[in-house]
């Protein structure tokens, strides 16, 4: 969430790689679907905040590069 913030108020995204970021949203989305499957809340909280974050980042990607 440091480097969506960071890129959000920069506007600048050319050091981020897209492979990371797609890596970063299918960890997140992955995490999700196990903590779903083993309703536990806390593992699909979190990771649906990393991938909220990981999603922005996606989204700044697309309009900044």
């Amino acid at each position: 969430l440091p480097q969506a913030w960071k890129s959000y108020k920069t506007k600048r995204t050319s050091d981020l790689s897209w492979f990371g970021i797609l890596i970063g949203m299918l960890n997140g989305f992955f995490w999700i679907i196990y903590g779903t499957m083993k309703s536990d809340p806390f593992i699909y909280a979190t990771n649906a905040i990393l991938f909220a974050g990981a999603f922005f980042l996606f989204v700044l990607k697309k309009k900044y590069n």
